[in-house]
């Protein structure tokens, strides 16, 4: 990461990137989570 007054090209494919694996992970951590038993989604929450 840097800080820069202006944003390119680079800056927005980085923000693109970690978007998508962000995303990625969310989805994955939720569908892992459905999987549960209520009685194990109660003891994660």
């Amino acid at each position: 990461m840097e800080l820069s007054p202006v944003a390119s090209a680079k800056h927005v494919q980085m923000a693109i990137d970690l978007f998508a694996v962000s995303t990625a992970e969310t989805a994955r951590h939720t569908v892992i989570f459905e999987g549960l038993s209520p009685t194990e989604q109660k003891l994660i929450k």
